[in-house]
């Protein structure tokens, strides 16, 4: 399928929604860069494990260029900024405000880039009423993840 092709997409996503979203967005024709930190994206290591390597990060992965930077590092935070200027969209599901503290806000993504579009996962939504702002709720039961 093609429908994207032509949309260069950076990926920050790390988990389960985000991650899914920019394998539909790879499989649909887009040129998806996954950024992870230099320790790596924590669903490398989602069991179980063949030979050392997470078949679920694989198939996420699939279809999807890849660098590391560390985006606290001002250096990392720099290049991802020069990213930006030849990114159409910007894929996140970090916390509330974790995109601000790491002066990667929309606003100055939006600067660099006018026309950059930056979804981000319901995991890192704005909370709304009773909303706690994130996909996983603890909970004193075991159940499944609620989405925020």
């Amino acid at each position: 399928m093609t429908a994207l092709k032509g949309i260069r997409v950076l990926d920050l996503t790390h988990a389960h929604a985000g991650p899914i979203c920019t394998n539909y967005m790879a499989a649909m024709g887009a040129d998806v860069i996954k950024i992870e930190p230099k320790w790596g994206e924590m669903t490398r290591m989602f069991p179980p494990l063949v030979k050392g390597q997470s078949p679920y990060f694989l198939f996420l992965g699939r279809g999807k260029k890849g660098v590391t930077l560390d985006l606290k590092n001002p250096e990392g935070n720099d290049m991802f900024k020069e990213m930006v200027k030849d990114a159409d969209v910007v894929m996140e599901n970090f916390s509330p405000g974790t995109m601000d503290r790491l002066g990667l806000g929309y606003d100055v993504l939006k600067e660099i880039n006018s026309k950059i579009i930056s979804p981000a996962s319901a995991a890192s939504a704005t909370p709304g009423r009773g909303s706690t702002g994130r996909a996983l709720t603890p909970s004193p039961r075991p159940r499944a993840a609620t989405c925020g």
